[in-house]
């Protein structure tokens, strides 16, 4: 390693050793926030022992690193604040509104997303074929463009394998 030290592969440093390691880099780093998203994982089983240990580590983690920790994640996070009151007064929920397939705006901002992907890729992807599919690819992927780029790359990759000139209904 560079400072001299031998270096171990991470899963031979003791859990303490990789905290102190977290905290510092932060904080040599002058880190202004950690950003998680999918947090409601952090607490597998979601009951309020686990949320303590999860919301404890977490306070302890940006207090001492003087970094903002933020999670992104399902409405499982919402009873984080409300474990102990340090974190119900460091804590602020921030509602992201679901995707609304009966939104007008939305369905059309949904379209041109949709429509964009044909564009790179017009022989595989006829945007006519995606349109015409659009509620079958919105409740597909729920709205998320993630998920939706992943799915159409495995369709076109699918439609190239079985040597179709186009992703078809059955593909996707």
């Amino acid at each position: 390693s560079p400072n001299g030290r031998p270096s171990l592969p991470i899963q031979n440093i003791p859990i303490a050793q990789l905290e102190e390691l977290v905290r510092s880099g932060l904080r040599e780093r002058q880190t202004r926030a950690v950003l998680i998203d999918e947090a409601q994982h952090l607490a597998q089983r979601a009951d309020a022992e686990d949320w303590q240990l999860v919301g404890n580590g977490l306070k302890l983690l940006g207090s001492i690193s003087g970094t903002l920790i933020v999670l992104f994640g399902t409405s499982e996070l919402l009873s984080l604040p409300g474990l102990t009151g340090q974190l119900g007064r460091r804590t602020k929920a921030i509602h992201l509104r679901r995707y609304l397939w009966d939104d007008p705006d939305y369905k059309e901002e949904f379209a041109a997303v949709v429509a964009s992907f044909a564009k790179q890729w017009p022989d595989l992807l006829p945007v006519e074929f995606l349109i015409k599919h659009l509620p079958f690819l919105y409740t597909g992927c729920v709205g998320c463009v993630g998920i939706l780029s992943g799915w159409i790359y495995d369709a076109m990759a699918l439609a190239e394998q079985e040597a179709l000139p186009a992703v078809t209904l059955d593909v996707l």
